[in-house]
């Protein structure tokens, strides 16, 4: 948390917007699970019962639903895409400011594709003011309004659910911490790669005149592999952590099944 937790005086200017957006996503939340209840009475009390007018009045209110999710959706991505856009900015021109007051000492044996590829990164900041953050946070707000109903019809068999909790903790904490080590390594390689490629090119007519063009071709080559390494590693662990969460999900359906006849 500590490594995000500059963000915070940047969201200064955009925690109106961004306090509208987290009151839409919570009524998003609720809009959302709304049409497997209307589903489930149109399969009853419709097709079932031969009732066309109550269906007919069901299939109105479902279209209904789905208008209103779509324009809630489009409104609260147009809130996260500006506030994104503008605390991006505003790092920019900070990271831009201090970067350039750095002394000579700091850019000293430096590539400068290596500084412009780390300076770069901070576009990578838009994930969290993004659709997949928000989908995240849709679904966190679901799964409490779910647990609720759930709770008021078996206590017991919600609380046999929830037991698999502290394993899913223990996963995602494990996985977590070394996904995000792999990521800083990755991003590090990633910013050399860019530094020797843009050292390579820009000094094209010395390599030229030298006649080094195997060399360095093998350097960046070389570069090029680690960095495809440590992305083939951070794949692989970002899998596992997934189908091992997949895994626990599925376990914990099957006891649920099981226990249901028991309790």
């Amino acid at each position: 948390m500590g490594n995000i937790g500059f963000l915070y005086k940047y969201t200064k200017g955009h925690r109106g917007r961004l306090m509208t957006s987290t009151i839409m996503i919570i009524i998003l939340s609720y809009v959302s699970i709304m049409p497997a209840k209307y589903y489930k009475e149109a399969m009853d009390n419709g097709i079932l019962a031969s009732d066309y007018e109550y269906l007919k009045k069901v299939c109105i209110t479902l279209i209904g639903i789905y208008v209103l999710k779509s324009i809630l959706n489009y409104i609260t991505s147009k809130i996260f895409i500006i506030s994104s856009q503008s605390i991006i900015f505003e790092i920019k021109k900070d990271l831009l400011k201090r970067v350039l007051k750095l002394p000579m000492t700091f850019f000293e044996g430096k590539e400068t594709g290596y500084i412009m590829a780390r300076v770069g990164e901070t576009d990578k900041l838009q994930i969290l003011f993004s659709q997949q953050t928000f989908k995240i946070l849709i679904s966190i707000i679901e799964f409490i309004i779910v647990l609720y109903i759930l709770m008021k019809y078996n206590v017991k068999l919600t609380l046999i659910a929830l037991a698999i909790m502290p394993l899913y903790y223990i996963v995602t904490s494990k996985f977590t911490g070394n996904i995000s080590k792999i990521s800083m390594e990755l991003m590090e390689k990633g910013a050399k790669m860019s530094g020797k490629l843009e050292e390579s090119i820009s000094g094209i007519e010395e390599v030229k005149n030298l006649n080094i063009e195997e060399k360095e071709t093998k350097k960046n080559i070389d570069y090029n592999k680690e960095f495809v390494k440590t992305a083939i590693k951070q794949g692989i662990l970002y899998s596992i952590g997934m189908e091992l969460l997949t895994l626990i999900s599925a376990i914990a359906g099957i006891i649920v099944l099981f226990m249901q006849e028991k309790i």
